[in-house]
């Protein structure tokens, strides 16, 4: 079965989120098409929704108008969502409040999700907008629905920037716990995930995802190196399931 594919993104943050360091909208923008135009092409997906969260006129940007074009030539389906997220909780709680805002609003609105929500498998794949997979081809293939992998083995978090999920799942366990963050007291998205998560029954992932782009956080160009190497080992072992 084909996947879909939901991407998160904000093409124009506020200056005052805290630890934020990627702020250049136009570089965003740039980063967020180049890496939609890729999935656009891979053979594996069937759906992509892009929803950004800072009210993004995407039919006046030809780069964007392109993408239904590539969409089009795939034979794939693109919808692009865009609302205006709750900007002074997200000054006030960080940018992890606005991806589960983003997520929250992406479930409930998305026509494609709607969709697919009453079909015997209702799950998609998340991904960070900016970023890329080198492994996605190789990942998208998971048939288990609710795929989750830890940061690192002995952290408290999960990874939020990919997995698989059941829409149904999503809603009746992660949903709203992005109200939970607190960027200034260290409590990240990831904190809450694994906090919902540490008891329920999910799978996780046989391959590492290798990821590629730029951190917005930090800055950090994603790169193999041996922070990755260690992290594929410890995937091999089932140290990054989350429990």
């Amino acid at each position: 079965m084909l996947a879909t594919l939901l991407l998160t993104g904000t093409i124009r943050p506020n200056l005052n989120t805290p630890y934020l360091n990627l702020v250049d909208s136009d570089k965003r923008r740039k980063q967020y098409i180049e890496n939609l135009e890729k999935i656009l092409k891979l053979k594996e997906v069937k759906n992509i929704i892009f929803c950004e969260n800072t009210n993004y006129n995407f039919e006046l940007d030809e780069g964007f108008k392109r993408l239904r074009l590539i969409a089009k030539e795939n034979n794939k389906l693109i919808e692009l969502i865009s609302f205006l997220g709750n900007e002074d909780m997200i000054i006030k709680k960080g940018k992890g409040y606005g991806e589960g805002e983003i997520l929250k609003y992406a479930i409930l609105n998305s026509e494609i999700l709607k969709k697919i929500e009453n079909e015997e498998d209702d799950s998609f794949f998340k991904l960070t907008g900016r970023l890329y997979i080198e492994n996605l081809n190789f990942l998208l293939k998971v048939k288990s629905k609710n795929t989750f992998f830890k940061q690192y083995p002995r952290t408290k978090s999960v990874d939020t920037r990919f997995f698989k999920v059941s829409i149904k799942f999503y809603k009746a366990e992660l949903i709203d716990i992005y109200e939970n963050v607190d960027d200034r007291t260290f409590y990240f998205l990831e904190h809450c995930f694994y906090a919902q998560l540490k008891n329920k029954k999910t799978t996780y992932f046989k391959q590492y995802p290798i990821f590629k782009g730029e951190s917005g956080s930090t800055g950090e160009i994603y790169r193999k190196d041996f922070k990755v190497f260690l992290l594929k080992i410890y995937n091999k072992l089932g140290l990054l399931k989350v429990k």
